[in-house]
């Protein structure tokens, strides 16, 4: 589906998704070979490979998946570049679209192996942003029942308060006691041990956000970078110094520090960068100190948009005759529009009519047959048996029109919660945690299958 169909995208991330965004002109694989080959050399060439960071990204944990062995013998050669993901720091990997913009750069890289370009993924930890979205300021999680469990999330660099349902959660221990409680046993195992292991109560929040994502995507190679490490610090430290002392034009002063995106390519062979909506325009800024400072700057690829349609979902829009686009007009509006075709109203209105025709032309025998005490009393009983199953086949339709209104308005707000929290699009509005604890680590294996990078749109992906 179209990104206009969405709520609240920026008309630029349209524009991108479209090809004709101003400054980022998207760039296409398909009948680009030569220019995806000189912009490897161009990365190559200028030689923007800090050997030391090169080195911190191959440290960490012995044991990987084969991918990621395999990746680790790629990245030790001088050709191979980045793709990188920026990622915020965020409570238990942040939302859908966090994970969604990390298989982005896996199947990046991918595509670009078809084209004999050697390129590895990067997962790039940031510091929440000093203007977050309005969405990210919730962490959102279904329970079983697929009801929507809300927490507000306040991060500093150091810090992490989580609050809401009534307490205050002062160690993630405790949250993840509370997330095991309302998965009432159902959740996945797996993806709860990991949370124990990796979140203990004296881990730095923003390290075991980085740890978890490598877990997750370590089946795919991807590295995951936490910046705030003490050779990553020297290496930006040094990296920023030269932004400063070196002459430019008032288009490449920066006020404060530069932007992410400039130092990343300062220190490493980053060949496309995987934007987000809310990343879009920072990025188109920093284009112009880019050139200034004798950069290339990297391929910008938008991050795929999906919202993952689980089989009850689908089967309660079929029942309904709903498509996804609807969801956003909100429960009531959807439940007003499932009420007007339940024929409730005009059963009972015509067994109402029926009920005043029969006592008139019982009533009107009365006046052919006078004088008979037998008929008048018979008249009546008829009347009143009639009369009662008329009333009582008139009580069960308003029942059964109340049960499915109830049953109606159950499955409806059940399936708003899933595909449209809090009527935001899934991937802004749910944590990913929350599709991982229903689904297990094999979530991501069926989403890497279903989601095209290709497709420049929103994708609404079927559990069949």
């Amino acid at each position: 589906m179209k990104f206009e169909e969405l709520p609240d995208i920026p008309k630029d991330w349209v524009h991108f998704n479209a090809g004709v965004h101003p400054e980022l002109p998207l760039t296409t694989l398909q009948n680009n070979r030569r220019f995806l080959r000189t912009q490897q050399d161009r990365i190559r060439e200028n030689a923007y490979r800090d050997e030391k960071i090169i080195s911190l990204l191959l440290d960490g944990e012995k044991e990987h998946s084969d991918r990621k062995i395999k990746n680790i013998q790629r990245l030790q050669k001088p050709e191979t570049v980045l793709v990188v993901a920026n990622i915020e720091a965020d409570l238990f990997g942040g939302t859908f679209s966090q994970f969604l913009k990390c298989l982005t750069a896996v199947k990046l890289c991918e595509a670009l192996a078809e084209y004999a370009v050697d390129a590895v993924p990067v997962c790039w930890i940031c510091r929440p942003a000093d203007v977050i979205p309005p969405p990210k300021r919730l962490f959102r999680i279904l329970d079983t029942e697929s009801e929507l469990h809300r927490l507000r999330v306040q991060m500093d660099d150091c810090n992490l308060t989580l609050s809401g349902e009534g307490r205050n959660f002062n160690r993630i221990p405790e949250l993840i006691a509370w997330i095991e409680d309302i998965g009432r046993d159902s959740f996945d195992p797996e993806i709860i041990a990991t949370l124990k292991k990796i979140y203990s109560q004296d881990t730095d929040w923003w390290a075991a956000s980085a740890r978890f994502l490598t877990v997750l995507m370590d089946v795919w190679g991807m590295f995951v970078v936490d910046p705030r490490l003490q050779d990553f610090q020297s290496a930006l430290r040094e990296a920023d110094r030269g932004f400063s002392t070196q002459k430019v034009s008032h288009d490449g002063v920066f006020n404060g520090t530069p932007p992410v995106h400039l130092m990343q390519s300062s220190i490493l062979p980053v060949f496309a960068c995987v934007l987000d909506p809310y990343e879009l325009r920072p990025f188109a800024e920093a284009l112009t100190a880019y050139k200034v400072h004798g950069l290339i700057p990297p391929i910008s690829w938008p991050a795929s948009s999906a919202t993952f349609i689980d089989s009850r979902s689908r089967r309660i829009l079929k029942n309904y005759k709903l498509c996804y686009q609807d969801l956003f007009t909100g429960e009531e509006n959807l439940l007003k529009g499932i009420n007007e075709r339940i024929p409730r109203s005009s059963i009972t209105a015509k067994l109402g009519a029926l009920k005043s025709e029969v006592e008139r032309c019982v009533e009107a025998l009365s006046d052919q047959v006078q004088g008979d005490h037998g008929f008048r009393k018979t008249k009546k009983s008829c009347l009143k048996r009639i009369v009662f199953q008329l009333d009582k086949m008139k009580s069960r339709i308003e029942t059964a029109g109340m049960r499915k209104e109830s049953v109606a308005r159950r499955q409806i707000h059940r399936v708003a919660c899933s595909l449209v929290p809090d009527g935001l699009s899934q991937e802004y509005g749910l944590s990913g945690l929350s599709l991982l604890l229903r689904y297990s680590h094999t979530l991501f294996t069926f989403l890497h299958e279903r989601v095209d990078i290709m497709k420049f749109e929103h994708q609404l992906i079927y559990m069949d």
